[in-house]
């Protein structure tokens, strides 16, 4: 026999007989020299601020500062980590807080109230305005901030670059279906309105009774199944939505359509889970993959899509089950992301291969190896990766891969074995087990929980 390699695009099936492949915080690229399939480890992150107990509630960028709304304060923090609370006090501390700016201000909101924080003087303040609604999610289009008004259909527009006037005549509602208005969402400078079970969008016409009018033909039947799982994603926007069917999948918006993302065995996945409206999620930009991290809180599970190649992926933190990742922002040519039970804010780092100093696991489970009914010997397993990266910080040894094999189809597995990946300069050195006997079924499972750089090429086994 050939070698084979192992490697490839699958997921987990709800069924071991079929695909017991999992991707654990890593994720694929095809080569371009090569035309195979890479496994790249996630990157690490490094602490940048903190805040003590609990997590951030809403972050945000804007020219140069970072904001973000820890228990009842508002920070702005600066490219060095250094944070200054504003002296106001808000009404709540705890839940997320929704941000939005016009360029002059920035508002807050958290539900039941509005904060304004204008630019030239850096005054923060409390919208008193009567005729505020309350809000619990915001936007910005043409001059306008435009909130949702809690638990009802409505939302409403302040004065024209102005979140502090709103005025009691200017809101309008989604009415294509009855389902409440679950958040307001601005892409491609049209307003998107966000219902439990469909969607509708909105344009600006500039009418002096009302400026926005809805388009006819633009209702669709996917609404927000989590309100905190929408955001921007790649040239569009992505969410983890539901129909009128039931069923939640995961869609991005393309070409005025929402385009299902999500897998057979993802959704079986996500729909399994007791409750799914507290999920979070953020997008971010890695390497040149637009990347969808989606966060279940209740369920401690947390997942990533790889929106160039259509691939979904597991991730955890170390002595969890779920990703410690909760919120993020572009800012300062860099990723700044939230943790999700302190107040620690982390940039993802490239170069880096712990999460603040935790490990990070990595795992990849291949497909199946099987030729029907005969079985088959296996020679040789060899893992093709980048070597010859180091030794284990503080330790002085060789860093190693964790080989572990079932003989039938990922229900059960041996015991872990221990491949060397070879010291520092040794790049010729190879992971490679002999002798693994004969089976119907193989798959095989690769570990690695060293701080080392993970690239792992293939995975070829011999008879």
């Amino acid at each position: 026999m050939k070698p084979i390699n192992l490697l490839s695009t699958s997921t987990k099936s709800r069924s071991a007989n079929v695909s017991a492949q999992k991707r654990l915080n890593c994720y694929l690229e095809q080569s371009d020299d090569t035309d195979s399939v890479v496994v790249y480890g996630m990157p690490g992150a490094l602490l940048f601020a903190g805040f003590g107990d609990l997590p951030i509630r809403g972050i945000y960028h804007k020219d140069n500062i970072i904001y973000a709304v820890h228990r009842a304060k508002i920070y702005k923090i600066n490219q060095l980590g250094v944070a200054t609370a504003y002296p106001l006090t808000l009404s709540t501390s705890t839940g997320q807080v929704d941000i939005t700016d016009n360029g002059v201000q920035i508002l807050f909101v958290d539900g039941a109230n509005a904060y304004n924080l204008t630019l030239a003087t850096d005054v923060l303040i409390k919208v008193t305005d009567g005729d505020f609604p309350g809000a619990d999610t915001c936007a910005f289009n043409t001059g306008l901030g435009i909130v949702s008004q809690p638990d009802t259909g409505k939302f409403w527009i302040s004065a024209s670059y102005d979140f502090t006037s709103w005025d009691a005549t200017n809101f309008a509602t989604a009415e294509s279906n009855p389902d409440k208005l679950i958040r307001v969402f601005v892409d491609h400078g049209q307003l998107y309105l966000f219902g439990e079970y469909s969607g509708e969008v909105w344009g600006y016409t500039g009418a002096l009774d009302f400026p926005y009018t809805r388009f006819s033909e633009s209702t669709f039947e996917w609404g927000l199944a989590a309100r905190w799982s929408l955001c921007k994603f790649d040239n569009s926007f992505i969410w983890l939505a539901k129909n009128s069917m039931g069923e939640i999948q995961v869609c991005t918006f393309n070409g005025g359509t929402p385009t299902r993302v999500s897998t057979f065995d993802i959704e079986t996945i996500f729909n399994s889970y007791t409750t799914i409206l507290d999920a979070v999620g953020f997008s971010y930009m890695f390497n040149g993959h637009p990347f969808y991290h989606l966060n279940f809180p209740t369920e401690s599970q947390s997942w990533l899509y790889d929106g160039s190649i259509g691939i979904w992926s597991k991730l955890k933190s170390n002595g969890i089950d779920r990703h410690r990742f909760n919120l993020g922002i572009p800012a300062f040519n860099k990723i700044f992301v939230t943790d999700f039970e302190n107040g620690n804010i982390y940039t993802i780092e490239r170069d880096e291969y712990t999460e603040n100093g935790a490990p990070i696991e990595f795992e990849l489970v291949t497909k199946h190896l099987k030729t029907g009914l005969e079985k088959i010997t296996i020679a040789s397993l060899q893992v093709d990766m980048e070597t010859g990266i180091g030794t284990v910080t503080g330790q002085g040894d060789e860093p190693k891969l964790m080989l572990t094999i079932s003989k039938d189809n990922g229900h059960t597995w041996g015991n872990e074995t221990y491949l060397d990946i070879g010291s520092l300069g040794n790049y010729k050195a190879r992971a490679k087990r002999t002798r693994l006997g004969q089976a119907r079924e193989w798959v095989f499972k690769v570990r690695i929980t060293d701080p080392i750089k993970r690239v792992i090429t293939g995975l070829y086994i011999t008879s």
